[in-house]
């Protein structure tokens, strides 16, 4: 059975996804493609927000937004050199409102005197019209790092 395109009509702009679906045979969806005409295969993470910042000294924070309930990805990488004093600390804290409409946070600690990664991957599920955020912060005197994260819908 060939492949066929289907307007479906509606616009999320929470998403901005779903313009059209594009059916295989038995009818699942293989893509859909977004208002830039950008096309995303079905069931692939939608990423809202991204953020990558080499060799800082500053607190960094990137949000997003939840548009509905759903399950998001949070990818955080963070990585100091070694340069920074005894004793100092980059924290990157997650906080988000989880469907019991409870905000949660969760924390991840770089040390500042030894040359450190820290890289983890938090699934969460966040409550719709609720923000998703990451923010870092120093415990002593700053020292340089990197730090990229990414936050992810999955559908």
């Amino acid at each position: 059975m060939p492949t066929t395109k289907t307007v479906i009509g509606t616009f999320d702009n929470s998403s901005n996804l779903d313009i059209f679906q594009s059916l295989g045979q038995g009818g699942q969806v293989i893509c859909g493609m977004d208002y830039t005409g950008a096309i995303y295969p079905a069931q692939s993470p939608i990423v809202e927000d991204s953020l990558t910042a080499i060799d800082v000294t500053t607190p960094q924070t990137i949000s997003a937004l939840a548009g509905t309930t759903s399950m998001f990805n949070v990818g955080i990488f963070m990585e100091s050199y070694g340069t920074g004093a005894g004793g100092t600390t980059c924290t990157a804290t997650i906080s988000f409102t989880n469907v019991q409409n409870n905000v949660k946070t969760v924390v991840l600690t770089l040390l500042g005197p030894t040359d450190n990664i820290q890289q983890e991957n938090y699934v969460l599920m966040a409550l719709g019209g609720t923000t998703i955020s990451v923010t870092t912060a120093f415990s002593g005197a700053a020292f340089p790092y990197d730090i990229a994260v990414s936050i992810a819908r999955t559908p």
